[in-house]
């Protein structure tokens, strides 16, 4: 649809108005990310939950076509971006195979939807994978993907299929945020 001259100054300032009225703005544009309403008494409790998530998406990504997914969970030494320290954790790793759709959407909305809160801080978007982090009271979960991206300089190049996605489970740490 396209918005003639006349239509747009009135949606513009209906836009305008909502916002000033206080309509909701999507998480990526606030300047300070919500607080997790998700709590882990342990790490071991963090780990857990996360891995009933990883499985339940992983389920319901592979139940319509029987798509082929293989999930493995490991401890990991996980070094912080921000803090200068590293510490132990757990990581699943999720490997989508043949025509199998990468998960990293659908992870990083059932973490919303669990109370999981963004950390903008551990966020990274690139034509090859991405970051994302989030955040409960005590933990820290980086999901992490990497794909086939193709090749910007070659028109032929076809990019082969699936995609490889960790979920790191750590405790959360004070101080590890950016520095300006």
């Amino acid at each position: 649809m396209r918005l003639t001259h006349r239509l747009a100054f009135p949606f513009a300032l209906a836009l305008s108005l909502a916002f000033a009225a206080g309509a909701p703005i999507a998480p990526a544009y606030e300047e300070r990310a919500p607080d997790p309403t998700a709590s882990h008494p342990s790490l071991d409790v963090a780990r857990d939950s996360l891995g009933v998530l990883v499985e339940r998406v992983v389920r319901e990504l592979a139940r319509p076509h029987g798509r082929a997914y293989g999930v493995t969970r490991r401890p990991i030494r996980f070094g912080y971006w921000y803090a200068g320290d590293s510490t132990s954790g757990w990581e699943y790793e999720i490997v989508a195979k043949g025509s199998a759709e990468c998960p990293m959407t659908k992870l990083e909305y059932a973490l919303y939807a669990a109370g999981w809160a963004p950390d903008y801080g551990y966020a990274a978007d690139g034509p090859d994978g991405g970051v994302l982090g989030f955040v409960s009271k005590e933990s820290l979960c980086v999901v992490e993907g990497h794909w086939d991206g193709g090749d910007d300089s070659d028109s032929t190049y076809v990019p082969t299929s699936g995609c490889e996605v960790t979920v790191t489970c750590v405790p959360r740490r004070k101080g590890d945020v950016p520095r300006e």
